[in-house]
């Protein structure tokens, strides 16, 4: 059993599907109005609950399905529990089987509300986010943790995700977490996301697993006359030179449709591309949400690789906060697994329900899963 805490934001998403981006100071009528839970951290969570499942009707194919064996807990300030916001938040993590046990809420405050513009030409949004929650305080997301793993029975993967956000109050968490994986068997990962937030840089000598989006990266590697696939290569190139991360980190950076490039830190065996298959007959419904699919399909494809019975060496690996090159392949094919997963998610909209409707169709995916629950 895997057991993750994701810390974050968690939000409601107001999506107006429009045919084409309007012009400012002019009228255009949307096509679809749809609400739903989302937030990096919450839709990551999503996405690993609905791939459990997969996982859970593998086990009882027969029988009825049971309540997911693994532990999904999401940390994040929240609004007042009488919030209409909040409470569709709630409903949303509830019903994905994601505990909000230790998120505080903050009385008299609504929760986060993101408004979402979905353009169905360009297949793009832009979002504009309204927030009037105070964020958690260090003492808080600590005192979180704390809870969290205290309250763990029995797991044999601990993984911790941080967003790279309320950077100075969650650099105590990040420390906190570093130190119990000193003596515990604990992943620990972060994602990089918006550029103007530098102070994440110093994170990196704690992490395991770093999640560099591609606004972070050309914000670094600021040469037009390079292609985007090669920034990327570039600047994941320059991490493993400059030697500021973990022994055995994963970086890991993606590109939309290109798929995703990463290393491991310290092996020497360089920057690995992996992109999307069959692509070209995935009919493009929606791809908002699609970058937190990709984190957390990789974190449960991890998990069910670090959990597996016969695989002591990766125990052993992930306890000292190392991949090891031994488990280069597995790892190849778990950045596949999870660039087919967000793949499959643009075709449907939203996350829930994509276990039912999608993942199950794809037998790369479901052979993926059921190879890995066979061997724990």
């Amino acid at each position: 059993m895997a057991s993750f805490l994701f810390c974050g934001a968690a939000a409601l998403d107001m999506i107006l599907s429009v045919p084409y981006f309007p012009a400012e100071d002019t009228k255009l009528r949307a096509t679809k109005l749809e609400s739903r839970g989302g937030g990096n951290a919450l839709n990551s969570l999503t996405c690993i609950s609905e791939l459990a499942r997969v996982a859970e009707r593998r086990r009882r194919p027969s029988g009825s399905l049971q309540s997911n064996s693994n532990v999904l807990s999401f940390v994040g300030a929240l609004g007042d529990e009488t919030d209409s916001t909040t409470q569709a938040i709630v409903t949303h993590l509830s019903s994905a089987g994601i505990s909000h046990d230790l998120c505080p809420h903050r009385s008299s405050k609504p929760s986060i509300t993101s408004y979402i513009v979905y353009s169905e030409s360009k297949q793009s949004r832009t979002i504009v986010t309204l927030s009037e929650t105070p964020e958690m305080t260090a003492t808080e997301l600590e005192h979180a943790f704390e809870s969290f793993v205290t309250g763990l029975l029995d797991s044999s993967s601990i993984f911790v995700h941080v967003e790279g956000r309320n950077v100075s109050e969650s650099t105590s968490l990040v420390k906190a977490v570093s130190a119990f994986r000193e003596r515990n068997q604990v992943c620990l990962s972060a994602e990089f996301e918006k550029p103007d937030r530098v102070q994440l840089e110093d994170w990196l000598p704690e992490l395991d697993i770093v999640f560099m989006s591609s606004t972070w990266v050309d914000a670094r590697v600021k040469r037009a006359d390079v292609e985007p696939e090669e920034r990327s290569k570039t600047y994941i190139q320059s991490l493993l030179h400059e030697g500021r991360c973990r022994q055995g980190a994963f970086l890991i950076t993606t590109r939309g449709s290109s798929g995703a490039f990463w290393a491991l830190a310290g092996h020497g065996s360089g920057v690995h591309t992996t992109p999307p298959r069959n692509s070209d007959s995935v009919d493009v419904v929606d791809t908002n949400g699609a970058g937190d699919v990709f984190l957390g399909a990789v974190t449960y494809g991890l998990s069910l690789i670090l959990t597996s019975s016969h695989n002591h060496q990766s125990h052993s690996s992930l306890k000292c906060g190392r991949f090891g090159e031994t488990q280069h392949e597995d790892i190849a094919r778990v950045m596949q697994f999870a660039v087919d997963v967000a793949t499959l998610k643009c075709s449907q909209r939203g996350i829930m329900g994509l276990s039912d409707n999608k993942f199950n169709e794809c037998s790369s995916l479901v052979d993926f899963i059921v190879e890995r629950v066979n061997a724990k």
